[in-house]
């Protein structure tokens, strides 16, 4: 009896499932007892037996052919070709160099001089100590050193030479400075100091 139940049962569910492509409906809906549409569910795809697959697949071909045919692409932003470069780089005898890394705070973002042994095109060969460093053009200006002019070292030179002209003395320092000073006052007064002093020793000496 419970063999023939289930059968029953297999066969009426069948038998739900594939007669509801007359009804253009999916076995979702009678499984679940869902209507065709809802405000809450999406509308099901429906299922025509005499829908002709071949024809609507290459509509749908032909259709994305041209839409995509007519797209629009944006175009890319490119970088300004123009890049400032400072005139003097030409003949600039020092340059300085940016730092691109990540910097601390209060970091100089350039470091240098340094001096430019060889100029191309797209970069500068310069002195970076005792060795070499091939740099791009994009990351140097140019360093404006001043240079002493000849004026200046013609009236400077004159001045070292007056200084070696100066006489030196070679004589010991004095020990003495206030016999020093004795010895530099005019005689007559030399003399009564001299003669005040021996008076004052002699009266001293003599109590």
């Amino acid at each position: 009896m419970s063999e023939n139940t289930s059968i029953d049962q297999l066969a009426d569910a069948a038998d739900r499932i594939f007669s509801q492509l007359d009804n253009q409906t999916t076995p979702v809906h009678s499984a679940e007892g869902l209507e065709t549409t809802g405000p809450w569910k999406k509308q099901s795809r429906n299922c025509s037996a005499n829908c002709d697959h071949t024809t609507s697949f290459f509509l749908f071909i032909q259709d994305l052919r041209l839409k995509m045919a007519n797209l629009c692409y944006t175009p890319p932003r490119h970088c300004p070709s123009d890049i400032y470069l400072p005139f003097q780089l030409k003949d600039c005898e020092y340059v300085f160099v940016r730092n691109d890394s990540v910097k601390r705070p209060l970091t100089p973002a350039y470091t240098g001089p340094y001096r430019v042994l060889k100029r191309a095109d797209k970069y500068f060969q310069i002195q970076k100590g005792i060795h070499t460093d091939n740099v791009s053009i994009d990351r140097l200006k140019p360093a404006f050193i001043e240079k002493p002019s000849s004026h200046t070292t013609s009236q400077s030179t004159p001045q070292v030479q007056e200084n070696f002209k100066t006489p030196v003395s070679l004589d010991k320092p004095n020990r003495y400075p206030l016999l020093h000073r004795a010895a530099s006052i005019p005689p007559p007064l030399s003399f009564f100091l001299s003669f005040f002093l021996s008076f004052f020793l002699f009266f001293f000496l003599s109590f």
